[in-house]
């Protein structure tokens, strides 16, 4: 997933897989823009935000194109998005609804503060 830009001019666009080098000489990858604008509207308002507070596995790539690991802040409570991501997956699911017919909403930061659903490394 690529965006770029921000709000209602955002630019959004998914991709077949990593992009590591050993993907790029060994197969072809595809990359499309995202057009339709519910998903669009979910990707941005739903899945980046949840992404961009994750402190536990992300990582920030440095303008000498080395990475550095995100670690949570003094006092800041551990947050991992696939955690967060499957948690609120489950919620919606739990009624027995059909992943196509769910509405999702990402959890408040005050939800994680208090639920912490990560496995510290």
């Amino acid at each position: 997933m690529v965006v770029f830009g921000d709000g209602e001019d955002a630019q959004v666009f998914l991709s077949s897989a990593d992009w590591m080098p050993r993907n790029f000489y060994r197969r072809v990858e595809a990359m499309y823009p995202m057009e339709d604008k519910d998903i669009k509207a979910r990707i941005l308002h739903e899945i980046v935000p949840v992404y961009l507070r994750d402190n536990v596995k992300a990582r920030e790539l440095l303008s000498d194109g080395t990475y550095h690991r995100i670690s949570p802040q003094d006092g800041e409570p551990h947050f991992r998005a696939q955690q967060e991501l499957l948690h609120l997956h489950e919620q919606h699911h739990s009624d027995g609804a059909s992943p196509a017919s769910a509405s999702y909403s990402v959890a408040s930061p005050e939800h994680a503060e208090h639920t912490d659903h990560t496995e510290h490394s």
